[in-house]
């Protein structure tokens, strides 16, 4: 073999092993109506925006928070914003626990390391807490706000995902909530699935907001 040819075999052999050259992951983009999930035509799409969280910087939070998304939305739908996190802190049971005989239901939702994962909404003036969900059965890996069915009220949709693999997934859900006055309903639950990230967007420019996922 010429020393030109064997140079040739090696750029190939360089480029098809160089990550640069490996297939991008592209965004899976969903319609939500009447109820369930329907992919869009043509999919998947690659102008999707990396979906980034919002700062949180002004809000004052507990040290013993991690905060792995946060989005500024009118989540309850009552006119005013919210500011709606993910938190993982330590696992804590219910109060009432002190007083029941019975094991607790949520003994087991937390990871190796004793934290279990909450939908916390607090106020964006002065960072009261409005609204916190006990320890979530299934950790929540991703979060957005925001109309997908077209009822011009907002949803919030996410990713789930499981406490033994924790907060760096993969999830294996995405569930569409609905802010029921006392807390949230899950209206929706996909079917098993592997997704690392989520973004709402009008993909087919109808004027309702899409689920891409991927």
């Amino acid at each position: 073999m010429t020393t030109r040819l064997l140079l040739a075999v090696l750029i190939v052999v360089i480029l098809t092993l160089s990550p640069q050259s490996a297939p991008l992951t592209l965004w899976q983009a969903y319609t939500f109506r009447e109820d369930s999930f329907h992919l869009l035509h043509p999919s998947p799409v690659s102008h999707v925006a990396q979906p980034t969280n919002q700062q949180t910087n002004q809000l004052t939070t507990p040290p013993s928070w991690h905060i792995t998304a946060a989005v500024l939305a009118d989540v309850t739908n009552d006119g005013a914003l919210e500011w709606a996190l993910l938190v993982w802190r330590p696992w804590r049971d219910w109060p009432i626990q002190r007083w029941v005989p019975a094991p607790s239901l949520i003994t087991g939702f937390h990871d190796a390391a004793g934290d279990s994962c909450h939908l916390i909404l607090l106020d964006p003036q002065c960072g009261r807490e409005i609204w916190a969900g006990s320890a979530l059965p299934a950790p929540l890996l991703a979060l957005a706000v925001g109309d997908v069915n077209g009822d011009s009220r907002n949803e919030v949709v996410t990713l789930e995902g499981d406490y033994a693999t924790g907060r760096d997934g993969p999830a294996t859900h995405v569930d569409v909530w609905r802010w029921n006055g006392f807390g949230f309903t899950l209206e929706w639950r996909s079917p098993a699935g592997t997704w690392r990230q989520l973004y709402l967007t009008d993909v087919n420019n109808d004027g309702i907001l899409d689920i891409a996922v991927r």
